[in-house]
């Protein structure tokens, strides 16, 4: 992914100044990014081989934080989008 977000910056962005937990914000940070991708039904590397959008990294962001502070399982499974990255992503999502 040629997203702009990596470990160490999640970890700064959350204010995580420990090793215990990397795998498992790993493991978040890739799962946001992939979500971002399949939201936004678009190839990101290839249309940005610089790098992402700002919103779609900050969409990552958002998304990491948000499952890592809150990882109890919610009434709709997971499956929908927070409203603050739909609103965050909604210029950049192919609608066909």
């Amino acid at each position: 992914m040629a997203s702009a977000v990596d470990l160490a910056g999640i970890k700064a962005h959350l204010r995580v100044d420990h090793d215990d937990e990397d795998t498992l914000i790993a493991g978040y940070l890739s799962a946001a990014q992939a979500h971002v991708v399949r939201y936004l039904r678009r190839d990101l590397d290839t249309e940005f081989p610089s790098g992402w959008p700002f919103e779609a990294d900050q969409a990552v962001r958002m998304l990491t934080c948000h499952w890592y502070e809150h990882r109890a399982p919610t009434t709709d499974g997971g499956a929908g989008m927070l409203p603050g990255v739909k609103g965050l992503l909604s210029g950049l999502r192919c609608l066909s």
